[in-house]
């Protein structure tokens, strides 16, 4: 059996299984603001960011800047209270994006430069918000 034959079929029939536009990327900026992995697909963005991490308090997180226009972002724990995603152009004036009082998501395809999680009225639990760009 011819090896290099062999081998050029193998990868010749991986190239085919997986498509040459996925690549895996870690960016310093990525890794500075905690962002687990980025998976890109044909130029689409798929970012996870923890905004708030089990919260027990009102106040707003730190903000970010996110990759992609599409947003959704994924509210979960037990908590009684009322939590804001809010999306600004210049990181001062905030506008709620969309709010909960449960677990849940909202999602956004508004082009915000800066985006964060606001807990604006707690009584218990527990709050963590995550947004997918």
């Amino acid at each position: 059996m011819n090896t290099r034959k062999s081998i050029a079929g193998l990868v010749l029939g991986l190239a085919i299984l997986v498509p040459p536009a996925v690549y895996f990327s870690v960016s310093s900026a990525q890794v500075a603001r905690s962002t687990t992995i980025q998976l890109a697909q044909d130029g689409v963005a798929g970012n996870v960011t923890t905004l708030l991490s089990a919260v027990g308090a009102t106040g707003a997180g730190s903000a970010i800047q996110p990759v992609a226009a599409n947003k959704v972002f994924q509210v979960s724990g037990t908590f009684v209270g009322t939590v804001h995603a809010e999306g600004s152009l210049d990181n001062t004036n905030w506008t709620s994006l969309g709010n909960l009082t449960a677990a849940g998501k909202i999602a956004n395809t508004e082009p915000w430069k800066y985006i964060r999680g606001n807990v604006t009225a707690y009584t218990s639990g527990s709050i963590t918000m995550k947004v997918g760009d």
